[in-house]
């Protein structure tokens, strides 16, 4: 039968009546109730007639159709070939969207039963106050940030699920309050999302996706030395890059101005929209590929999780201030008001009685002030004579930075300064690049900015803020590249 006449399904993937039975065992066992389970068997059994027809047609022989008697007849079966085609498409569409509510519903039930544990827990006092609200703080995360994606985008199939970080027993309430204090009761509990949980790629997944990327550059670059991906290959780099950018567009979004403008009246003013650099070509020196900037950034912050990921931590919340003349402190939005800023007088003992946070170093920041801060936390646990914990003191990492701004603190981007960022930019081998990332400007994206400067680049425009995380060693091995006194 000409290719015009024939179906382009795959008869494979066409369930034929007699194995209904087992499909509606198998969907009662997925979850799906009695009147989805009746809708799904309908649709199936409808595609069973489908490839009944279309094998009628094929059965009927290529001569057959090309003879000029059978015009009328080719004509009416190319008008049912197009309407059954159309027919399929809807009938996948609707089984698409019956799996997503499933899915969705699922995820009611367990976060549900979730709350419930927690609550069983809370009663019975088996929890700190420190994981009680690492609890809490896991699913208000995921609900604000599935709030959000359905915001932005009202037919996305992303569900965000966070689980609950384990809070150490020797990292308790009476740590939290000590260190709020140093950061002048500016500091609040957070979880740091796994990178599957973010950005829905396992580590394995994006090993595999830095590996096909790397070899597709390197035969772009000589080609008579290394051969092309292979179709296979191909397919499998493009689906790695559409997950690892579907959650990038809901947490890094492209918007227009009117979407812009409503955002920002809806959400306190917020400024979240991705810049055009970001689906421009990466520099292959600095990042060793042919990808996009966005997708290099994207790939860093997954990276940074891996080690980060699933772990109790306590973010800055200190107003970031406009750019006024390079003496603009943090506190207020103004930045006009020196004694809002709980750090600087350790900025200024770093960096000298005239210092602000402004115009440092990345190299700066780790060497001659992280350091100080850790020193000042850890006597102030001695002065009141608690155990001290191991806990590290870093600059707020951009997944992190994107995702406090977003969801609960958009006066951040609102203000025309940038903030280094813990993130180390890797090339596609994993090797660093010498390069971290920045946020935070509101001229160019706000929340959703991202973008690198080398670790010794400084300017009156850059600032930063910090994160205090407590990491088990196990989980946190030493040798961790992007900040260089972890651990000690």
């Amino acid at each position: 039968m000409p290719r015009h006449i024939e179906s382009s399904e795959s008869p494979s993937r066409i369930i034929s009546p007699e194995q209904s039975s087992a499909k509606r065992t198998k969907w009662q066992k997925e979850g799906y109730n009695p009147k989805e389970i009746q809708e799904l068997t309908k649709i199936l059994l409808r595609r069973g007639e489908i490839k009944d027809w279309f094998q009628e047609q094929v059965l009927k022989g290529e001569e057959y159709w090309l003879d000029p008697n059978h015009a009328k007849e080719r004509k009416k079966a190319e008008q049912t070939r197009d309407a059954y085609h159309q027919e399929e498409e809807s009938s996948k569409a609707r089984v698409q969207e019956m799996r997503q509510t499933l899915a969705e519903r699922k995820q009611a039930e367990a976060d549900e039963q979730r709350q419930r544990e927690l609550r069983e827990r809370i009663a019975k006092g088996e929890l700190t106050p420190l994981q009680e609200q690492a609890m809490k703080k896991a699913q208000e995360l995921q609900n604000n940030l599935n709030s959000r994606a359905k915001e932005l985008d009202p037919d996305t199939k992303l569900n965000f699920s966070f689980s609950s970080p384990e809070v150490p027993p020797d990292f308790t309430e009476a740590h939290f309050e000590i260190i709020k204090q140093v950061f002048g009761q500016n500091l609040e509990a957070s979880i740091v999302p796994t990178p599957e949980e973010l950005y829905g790629l396992s580590p394995a997944e994006l090993t595999e996706y830095r590996k096909l990327r790397f070899r597709e550059f390197e035969a772009a670059q000589d080609p008579k030395k290394h051969k092309p991906l292979s179709t296979q290959e191909q397919a499998q780099l493009q689906q790695l890059t559409a997950k690892l950018e579907a959650c990038a567009n809901i947490l890094y979004p492209k918007l227009d101005q009117a979407r812009q403008a409503k955002d920002a009246a809806e959400h306190q003013g917020l400024v979240s929209y991705r810049p055009d650099y970001f689906d421009q070509a990466s520099d292959a020196n600095i990042t060793g590929s042919n990808e996009t900037w966005g997708q290099a950034f994207m790939r860093s912050m997954h990276e940074e999780l891996q080690t980060l990921g699933g772990s109790l931590v306590l973010v800055e919340t200190t107003q970031k201030p406009n750019y006024t003349d390079g003496k603009q402190h943090y506190g207020t939005k103004e930045g006009d008001d020196a004694t809002k800023d709980p750090l600087l007088n350790l900025f200024k003992q770093a960096f000298g009685s005239e210092a602000n946070r402004f115009n440092h170093s990345w190299d700066d920041l780790q060497t001659n002030l992280i350091p100080k801060i850790k020193e000042h936390i850890i006597k102030q646990f001695r002065d009141k004579k608690i155990p001290v914990p191991n806990f590290d003191v870093i600059l707020a990492p951009a997944s992190l930075s994107n995702l406090q701004m977003t969801l609960s603190h958009p006066e951040n981007s609102t203000t025309d300064t940038w903030e280094w960022t813990s993130t180390q930019l890797s090339d596609i081998r994993g090797k660093d690049s010498g390069h971290r990332l920045d946020v935070g400007y509101s001229v160019y994206g706000g929340a959703a900015i991202v973008d690198n400067d080398h670790r010794s680049f400084r300017n009156d425009y850059w600032g930063v803020r910090f994160a205090v995380v407590r990491l088990s060693a196990k989980r946190f091995p030493p040798a961790v590249g992007h900040a260089r006194n972890f651990l000690k």
